[in-house]
């Protein structure tokens, strides 16, 4: 028994109603297709659980069809872009900021004017974020400071890392969070939405003094204070991310600017 026929019959209803009556019977077809064989085999233990956010995701489908004007409705959507996006977004459908970038890709398909941004990477992309990274790469800036405590060895340039590497403060932006900022910010830079630089830093280094008030800074401050004999000094490590061309059309097309 296919368990969410029910619900792929509502959601289609739903989600593909806009494109019916504007009579782009191409996208309909093909999208209402996708969905059926996509959504129409969960196990009945599922059922009760994803029912809600797979409805509200088909509301968002539906909102997003809404706003493309008639004349800019791609009359031949690439399925293997609509596809890999539907049948990936089934396993994040209880988390909304997955729902909600799935929804704006496939629209974004479906917009003759949108279409040529989307990369087939960006379904693998949205797989492999966290919703931290989602959130993370949503409030960064286009370049910003990222920096590591180091306590250095007395009489050598070895050294020991206070605290959490690759650590992004942006006072009144970013403020906390940090380990799970620097795993985040890794993560992105894996995905090739950012670049991580440990060797340039930002022009303006003003920005690191921030980093002095950080209590792994004034620990290594006090460890050579109290063993002048074993610590050289303790240091602030600059370097610097930059969002990458990929990561700018990613958010583009994928987490664009509301309002």
């Amino acid at each position: 028994m296919k368990v969410l026929d029910p619900i792929a019959i509502s959601a289609i209803t739903a989600a593909l109603t806009t494109l019916a009556t504007k009579g782009a019977e191409g996208p309909s077809h093909t999208l209402g297709l996708i969905w059926k064989l996509t959504f129409g085999h969960w196990d009945a233990q599922m059922e009760s659980v994803i029912e809600k956010n797979c409805q509200k995701y088909a509301d968002a489908i539906d909102k997003k069809f809404a706003e493309i004007p008639d004349d800019k409705i791609n009359p031949e959507p690439d399925i293997s872009i609509i596809g890999p996006a539907l049948e990936a977004s089934k396993y994040y459908i209880n988390r909304e900021d997955a729902r909600e970038m799935f929804a704006t890709l496939i629209a974004a398909e479906l917009n003759i004017e949108e279409k040529d941004k989307v990369h087939h990477a960006f379904v693998d992309i949205i797989k492999q974020m966290s919703s931290n990274d989602a959130k993370l790469l949503k409030v960064i800036p286009q370049t910003g400071p990222l920096a590591e405590f180091r306590l250095y060895i007395k009489g050598g340039t070895q050294y020991t890392r206070l605290g959490t590497a690759d650590i992004i403060y942006i006072p009144g932006l970013i403020e906390d969070n940090f380990t799970n900022n620097a795993i985040s910010i890794n993560n992105l830079a894996r995905l090739g939405l950012v670049e991580i630089d440990h060797v340039m830093s930002l022009t303006n280094q003003s920005i690191y003094d921030a980093y002095k008030r950080f209590s792994a800074y004034q620990e290594g401050l006090k460890a050579v204070a109290q063993h002048p004999d074993e610590y050289e000094k303790v240091a602030v490590s600059t370097g610097m991310f930059t969002i990458t061309p990929l990561g700018n059309l990613f958010k583009e097309v994928c987490m664009p600017a509301k309002g």
